[in-house]
């Protein structure tokens, strides 16, 4: 992917999570998907996600749920190979809450929005099926707002704000 981008002429920097290249409040937002479920120093790499962003700016966060119909279904199948010598259950993944991912937050970091994806979609593969595909978008985009429901989703999307800088 950095190959790609670079390709785009996109600047790139491949680094760690936990320890960002980049001086105090050097962007308006900063996000993160499909990473954060893999760290183990969770509550470092949201330490430096605020770190780097601006007072006033967002942290968009993603996160994988112990409350989804995901996380069940992972819980049931068989591992699934992703490479001819491992299977998923060979990654370090972290399901959290939203109360858990609230903790982890430093205290510059306050939840001001949520989002659920894959709230009532089992596999993935049903958006492919014709009908049941178009229903369960639907019902996806409907469900991924709602107050109640979206706290249930595979995927919960947190926005996080950064406290402003007090004038003196």
């Amino acid at each position: 992917m950095l190959a790609v981008a670079r390709d785009r002429g996109l600047p790139v920097v491949h680094a760690s999570i936990t320890d960002i290249p980049f001086p105090d409040n050097s962007f308006d937002v900063t996000y993160s998907f499909k990473v954060l479920p893999h760290v183990e120093h969770i509550e470092r790499a949201l330490a430096e996600m605020a770190r780097v962003t601006r007072p006033g700016g967002y942290v968009l966060a993603e996160f994988y749920n112990p409350w989804s119909l995901r996380y069940l279904v992972k819980r049931l199948k068989r591992p699934t190979h992703i490479s001819n010598a491992a299977h998923d259950e060979h990654v370090y993944t972290r399901y959290d809450s939203l109360a858990e991912v609230k903790r982890y937050l430093p205290p510059s970091l306050s939840v001001v929005d949520l989002r659920g994806v894959r709230v009532v979609t089992p596999v993935s593969q049903v958006h492919s099926i014709p009908v049941l595909g178009d229903a369960f978008g639907k019902l996806e985009r409907l469900a991924a707002d709602a107050p109640v429901l979206r706290r249930l989703g595979g995927f919960l999307i947190v926005v996080a704000q950064k406290a402003a800088q007090k004038s003196g």
